[in-house]
């Protein structure tokens, strides 16, 4: 094992910068959760979770998270997140700062290290690195930082909310849809929707099947809230997924429908298939993400269907040449 004196990256007064290693999950998991309870905004995770995430297939997160402590606590991190392309590799950062340790620097000092180790690998390799940052308008701090480094603002995300105490499901025609539990079986379709479903967008990546088939190995995975929609030849239409994150609320990760089918209605039955079924399980509000700048009939759906607006998140990049 490496000791943590030659994992020291970057030091600045009482605070160190070092690579995370194994020992440090049972903290990093705590850690998240003291941010997850301050923010309110999610079920806490278990060690297990933050596992699955640190050893997604493929995106070199264990080996590129970077923790910042004092005295030895984990006071904050930034997981890098790396999906590879031909030109370029897309780099997404995930992190937080303890809420007892905001705004004190912290946050810049993690992704200075993180850049610096990127504009490494960037000259090591002789490719190019798109480094992706996520901020919130509502929260302090974040939009400062992304501007503090320079980076440019890429898309613009949609936060939406509805009570589904008024949320009536409408009576579809459903006949001409079948709609089942995905399996692993289905993981080279389902990444098939994703891939020609978002298409339009600037930043898309394809989905591979090994991703999807590790995302319904894991604990968000739900044989309620997975839904793949085929047509009555059993040809895949789209699909939509959603996951409960806290006691009465509940969240639609993704809906995707193919191209040649956008249009026809599979979108609002997904939906209205997803919402009746999560009144039926007792949750209370369902929210979502949405560019800002999608270009399909995505964002009147969820309007018509009662979703109102609550907040933005501003999508940031930085590119780091070779």
């Amino acid at each position: 094992m490496i000791s943590r004196e030659r994992e020291c990256i970057f030091v600045k007064d009482t605070i160190t910068i070092r690579r995370f290693e194994n020992q440090d999950t049972g903290e990093l998991t705590e850690l998240i959760n003291r941010s997850i309870l301050h923010e309110n905004r999610a079920l806490t995770k278990t060690v297990s979770d933050i596992n699955q995430f640190l050893d997604e297939p493929g995106e070199e997160i264990r080996e590129n998270t970077f923790v910042a402590a004092e005295h030895n606590k984990i006071i904050g991190y930034n997981s890098l997140c790396f999906v590879k392309g031909d030109a370029f590799i897309k780099v997404y950062s995930y992190g937080t700062v303890d809420p007892l340790y905001r705004r004190q620097g912290i946050g810049s000092m993690l992704v200075k290290v993180s850049l610096q180790q990127l504009q490494q690998r960037a000259k090591k390799e002789g490719i190019k690195i798109i480094y992706n940052q996520m901020a919130r308008i509502e929260r302090a701090g974040q939009i400062p930082l992304a501007e503090k480094f320079g980076f440019s603002k890429h898309t613009d995300l949609l936060s939406m909310k509805l009570s589904l105490d008024r949320f009536e499901p409408k009576d579809l025609p459903k006949k001409a849809f079948v709609f089942h539990t995905p399996t692993e079986a289905d993981a080279v379709e389902w990444a098939n929707i994703y891939n020609d479903a978002f298409t339009w967008a600037s930043d898309h990546t394809n989905l591979a099947p090994e991703n999807v088939i590790y995302e319904f190995r894991s604990s968000e995975f739900s044989t309620d809230l997975y839904i793949l929609c085929r047509d009555r030849k059993r040809v895949p239409l789209g699909f939509i997924c959603g996951r409960i994150e806290e006691e009465g609320n509940g969240v639609i990760s993704t809906l995707a429908v193919s191209r040649l089918s956008q249009g026809t209605g599979v979108g609002k039955v997904l939906l209205n298939q997803i919402l009746e079924r999560m009144q039926k399980m007792n949750i209370k509000e369902v929210r979502l993400t949405v560019d800002y700048q999608n270009p399909t009939a995505a964002i009147h759906l969820y309007r018509k269907t009662g979703f109102k607006e609550n907040g933005r998140i501003i999508q940031y990049i930085y590119e780091l040449a070779p």
